[in-house]
């Protein structure tokens, strides 16, 4: 009962909705968690083992109780970002198409070149391995966003859409994320079942994506995957191979490759490649696999790979690095569930890391 009543109870109790974050959010959570458990149990689990044929009423509350949740989670859940960024905000948030030219992305030149000191810092490294906060360079015009990954890159876009808010004059955002979308395009996925998420990925990543990147021209992307692209995979020629098998490893390579250069050819100046930090979630049975930390390691050094092929492209931010040193890896107050952050979580984090990482790259 808790593991059936968890997920639609802590997504339809955002923290904005109940006023609360971190560990009091997640006891207000917990509690409601516990409460409908055992009021499944008492109306549904324990009837339906005492039942015989001619009794209809376990039924009839099993229906009840599902169609009640079905409509909890159908009102109370919004798309991706829809508690963080209200629709008045919409255009200090979302970039617009490109008509004519861009001018040229380049931070504000002191008012006294001579005797003045910048205002702000480009930030030379993303390592974040201090947890020192990275400064926002001020820019002479929006730096252009556009995100794209799975479904914790869609939590990061959303931070970064509520820092936008903010500072309008620094930022806009438009996440082209999208739940269960890797950048490992090969190869099949055990655990994907009847859901067809290679499928929606590919239709992302093929058709949207390269429309939407020709009429916003963004001055940088920004790429994030966490578990899509290290779970177990089966190859026609290698048959179901891990992270650290070396064949794994060269076809993540390969796409990761490929992935740059489709948005170099689109025309994408500079990529911001998000090392993300592992997940924290109870995984249990088959899952629990995904909580190795080294998966997580294969990945990063493809990413780096990649990253020093091509370096007037692609650069490094290393968020995992930076949530460690500041506390925050094994905080169940930022990611819940153990993967995706909360509102307050993903804005602080745009606050203090990842705007400053992001306009830097974007700076190049």
């Amino acid at each position: 009962g808790l593991s059936l009543c968890h997920w639609p109870l802590f997504a339809v109790l955002p923290g904005d909705r109940v006023g609360l974050d971190g560990v009091a959010l997640f006891g207000v959570r917990l509690a409601a968690t516990v409460a409908a458990a055992a009021m499944s149990s008492w109306a549904v689990e324990l009837p339906v083992r005492r039942w015989n044929p001619g009794w209809r009423r376990p039924l009839v509350a099993g229906a009840s109780v599902t169609a009640v949740l079905g409509l909890a989670v159908a009102l109370g859940v919004g798309p991706a970002g829809s508690d963080v960024v209200a629709a008045d905000d919409a255009a200090a948030v979302t970039l617009a198409p490109v008509a004519g030219s861009l001018a040229p992305l380049a931070t504000v030149a002191p008012a006294d070149a001579t005797n003045a000191a910048p205002t702000s810092t480009v930030a030379t490294s993303t390592e974040g391995d201090a947890g020192a906060d990275v400064p926002v360079p001020q820019v002479v015009r929006p730096v252009r966003v556009v995100v794209v990954g799975d479904s914790t890159a869609q939590h990061t876009a959303a931070g970064l859409a509520a820092w936008a808010v903010d500072h309008p004059d620094t930022m806009q955002v438009t996440d082209a994320s999208n739940a269960g979308c890797g950048f490992l395009r090969s190869g099949r996925v055990l655990t994907d079942g009847e859901i067809d998420w290679q499928g929606q990925c590919d239709e992302l990543l093929d058709g949207r994506l390269p429309v939407l990147l020709a009429d916003l021209r963004p001055d940088v992307v920004v790429l994030m995957v966490t578990m899509r692209d290290v779970e177990d995979r089966e190859w026609p020629d290698d048959g179901v191979v891990d992270p650290f098998d070396p064949r794994y490893r060269d076809h993540l390579l390969d796409d990761y490759r490929a992935m740059a250069d489709r948005l170099r050819a689109a025309g994408v100046p500079r990529i911001a490649w998000v090392l993300a930090p592992r997940p924290i979630s109870p995984f249990q049975g088959e899952q629990v696999k995904m909580l190795d930390p080294a998966r997580y390691e294969v990945m990063y050094g493809v990413i780096e790979q990649v990253a020093d092929e091509q370096p007037d492209l692609v650069q490094v931010v290393d968020l995992r690095a930076w949530i460690e040193a500041t506390g925050h890896g094994l905080d169940g107050g930022w990611r819940p569930d153990g993967l995706h952050w909360t509102d307050a979580a993903g804005r602080e984090l745009a606050e203090r890391y990842l705007a400053g990482s992001v306009v830097g790259a974007a700076l190049g």
